[in-house]
């Protein structure tokens, strides 16, 4: 089969919609697919200088520059859908592609029913973040642009299928008008394989990014975002070491310094780690996703808490499962479809500090159940692996084909 994966930002932009696209895609080809991953000509160019080799095929596509984009979306929207149709049906034709996948839903969502004209061919959605999902209170949602919006929902009227990454986003697929009978729920996947394949000693990891080897370390994993809840999982250390200097927080993520003015006003800077992004990938080396300094990170903590207020998925939850530590995450949208409270992990309310400690302290003290979280957490990363993901993409691309 030949496959079509199309996003406008992919590597190497780091984030959780590329990974996905890109474990996808490499999954796919390991089962024996032809795979093209269509992306902006500067991305295109900017993996070639770095000399990354893929097992898939990777072609440019100009971009419209943004503010020539935006006035054209407001005044000219269809104008706006032929001009981007023009630019990637060539592309399509060129790889004589079965089947397209879209990887989150902006800007090229809006433009299936012109692919469609041109190529006749089925077009499948996967969104996941805020391209389906918007909360106001944290500034969040591509949605909130009242135009973007009205492109999008003509677009949804038009795909075949549409991969639910969740329930919440089963959900916010139907409220944007989505039948019920085109989604698909289809987790997201986590590369297995690759957390067994490291066993640094923790000694030696905690000494490398200075963390105490004598603390109990609660890590979370994310860009410094309000919609994150970060400072939730700050403001729960003064209350774990209210006794006993005992705990510490490791935050790693894009710009998670700028939370170190919290931990100063809790009183608790010399307990709180935060991490920039952390990348193994180098010149003419791709590297994995996620790196072997973020696993290793994972692996040399001791419990995983996720205080976010909205998500599409946890996939960070997932990788700490992976890594054979206990996952704890909010019940919010996304979150909350990620864990079995009291079986592979535990879900807490939104802007719970206190609660944050709680579930931290048992943890600490029933073996039993960490032991039975940590077995079955690792169960479900395992089942998740993006090889099995990928098969299940296959099916559904399959039946669009012999329909």
């Amino acid at each position: 089969m030949n496959i079509g994966i199309i996003m406008h930002s992919y590597l190497p932009n780091i984030g959780g919609a590329q990974i996905s696209a890109h474990c996808l895609a490499h999954s796919l080809v390991k089962l024996g697919h032809n795979v093209v991953v269509f992306s902006e000509n500067s991305l295109v160019k900017a993996c070639k200088e770095k000399d990354w080799h893929f097992s898939y095929d990777h072609e440019g596509v100009f971009r419209i520059p943004g503010k020539i984009q935006n006035q054209l979306i407001r005044f000219v929207p269809e104008l706006w859908t032929k001009i981007m149709a023009a630019m990637i049906c060539p592309k399509i034709k060129k790889f004589n592609l079965d089947v397209i996948q879209i990887v989150f839903a902006w800007p090229w969502l809006p433009v299936t029913l012109e692919i469609k004209k041109k190529t006749g061919l089925p077009v499948v959605i996967r969104c996941a973040g805020d391209d389906i999902q918007v909360n106001s209170s944290v500034n969040y949602g591509i949605r909130k642009d009242t135009n973007k919006t009205k492109a999008m929902k003509r677009g949804f009227n038009e795909i075949d299928r549409a991969i639910a990454i969740s329930k919440t986003v089963s959900e916010e697929y139907m409220n944007i008008g989505v039948k019920e009978e085109k989604i698909v729920e289809i987790p997201p996947g986590v590369d297995w394989h690759e957390f067994q394949n490291y066993g640094t000693p923790v000694n030696v990891i905690r000494k490398k990014w200075g963390i105490p080897l004598d603390k109990k370390v609660i890590i979370s994993v994310g860009r410094n975002h309000p919609k994150k809840g970060f400072k939730d999982l700050i403001d729960a250390l003064p209350i774990l070491n209210a006794k006993k200097d005992e705990f510490v927080v490791v935050i790693v993520g894009k710009e998670t310094d700028q939370l170190i003015p919290n931990s100063q006003a809790k009183g608790v800077a010399d307990q709180f780690y935060p991490i920039n992004e952390v990348s193994s990938v180098e010149k003419g080396q791709l590297g994995s996703f996620p790196s072997i300094e973020l696993i290793e990170l994972y692996k040399a903590s001791d419990y995983f808490v996720l205080p976010s207020y909205i998500e599409t998925y946890a996939n960070v939850a997932l990788e700490a499962m992976a890594a054979g530590i206990p996952a704890i995450v909010t019940d919010a949208p996304g979150c909350i479809d990620t864990v079995i409270d009291k079986y592979d992990g535990l879900i807490i309310p939104v802007n719970s500090p206190e609660i944050i400690a709680d579930k931290i302290w048992q943890l600490k003290n029933d073996t039993n159940l960490e032991k039975n979280i940590i077995k079955h957490g690792y169960l479900k990363a395992e089942l998740q692996d993006w090889d099995h993901i990928a098969e299940k993409y296959l099916e559904v691309y399959e039946k669009l084909i012999h329909l």
